[in-house]
C-alpha cells in the first residue's frame, strides 16, 4: 500500500494540479473526500469541492507543484511540496493524504499562507510591520 499510495499522490500533483487534468482528479480523489484546510474551511467537502480548490488556486496564481518529499506509512502519504507561479510567487507546504480503496479520501494541509499574502502584497512583511507597531506604541507612552 505505501508504494501505491505514493504513486497516487504524485499523480495528484503532477496530473491533477500541474496539468489541470480533471479526469485524473476523478480517478484519484474519493467522491466523499474531506479536506481539512484551515486556510479555506468554507470550500467544503467532496470530489467537486476538491476540483473547485484546484480551479481556484491554479486560476488565481497559475503555479506548478514540485514534489520535494513523499513519505508513506500504512494508509497515509505525506508530501512536502513547493510551488512557483505567476507574480513570482514561491511557497512551501506539507500535506497528509489518507487513502482508502485506491482513492484519496481525506487530506490535511499546512502551507505558508502568510508568506503568500506577503508576496502578493496583501499584508506587510513582519520585519517592516513590527517596527511600525513599536513606533505606534511608543507614541502613546
Amino acid at each position: 500500500m505505501p508504494a501505491e499510495g505514493k504513486l497516487l499522490v504524485r499523480r495528484l500533483y503532477e496530473e491533477g494540479w500541474n496539468k489541470r487534468d480533471f479526469a485524473a482528479l476523478d480517478e484519484i480523489i474519493g467522491l466523499e473526500h474531506v479536506n481539512h484546510n484551515p486556510s479555506a474551511p468554507q470550500l467544503g467537502t467532496g470530489r467537486e469541492a476538491y476540483r473547485d480548490i484546484v480551479k481556484l488556486y491554479t486560476g488565481a496564481l497559475d503555479f506548478e507543484f514540485k514534489v520535494e518529499d513523499l513519505i508513506a506509512e500504512a494508509d497515509r502519504v505525506v508530501i512536502r511540496w513547493s510551488v512557483r507561479g505567476r507574480h513570482n510567487v514561491e511557497l512551501t507546504g506539507i500535506t497528509i493524504h489518507r487513502i482508502s480503496e485506491g482513492k484519496i479520501v481525506e487530506s490535511w494541509g499546512n502551507w505558508d499562507a502568510l508568506g503568500l499574502m506577503q508576496q502578493l502584497k496583501s499584508v506587510r512583511p513582519a520585519e517592516t510591520a513590527v517596527p511600525a507597531a513599536r513606533r505606534q506604541a511608543s507614541r502613546h507612552h
